[in-house]
């Protein structure tokens, strides 16, 4: 596994290969992975969007205790949440939260693109099977 600064998991794996050429097994496995690895970056976005509005709470509150701290009239509302959107704070959190949902997603590419080889892969046997059953009729 790496991990990238933004400390998201990215497999090294995922290269399922020609599907001839594969285990069944190995390959299950390999999907299996992946699927853990989508549910692990689908974890870390879905908190980072959860706590989205938690975060602009928070730091509309700083702004509003701010502002009464000084001894000037207190901050209304809208000033203190119209500030605390502009905080960079602020801006780097969703925009750590897009690059999660970002990687979660991609991630999920993998995994599904995983599950269709293993359904190719079965088609692929249950074709060679049938040749089989059909080339011994012709012997």
């Amino acid at each position: 596994m790496n991990t990238p600064a933004n400390g998201l998991r990215t497999p090294a794996r995922g290269n399922l290969g020609p599907l001839a050429d594969r285990e069944p097994n190995e390959l299950v496995s390999e999907v299996e992975e992946l699927g853990i690895d989508w549910a692990n970056a689908d974890e870390v976005a879905s908190l980072a969007e959860e706590t989205k509005k938690t975060l602009l709470a928070q730091f509309t509150v700083e702004y509003q205790k701010g502002s009464s701290a000084v001894g000037a009239k207190p901050m209304s509302m809208a000033n203190a949440e119209a500030l605390a959107l502009a905080d960079p704070r602020y801006s780097a959190h969703l925009e750590n939260m897009v690059k999660a949902r970002t990687q979660a997603n991609r991630l999920r590419v993998r995994y599904d693109s995983g599950r269709v080889k293993i359904d190719l892969l079965r088609s692929l046997i249950a074709t060679r099977r049938e040749e089989a059953r059909l080339s011994s009729f012709r012997s």
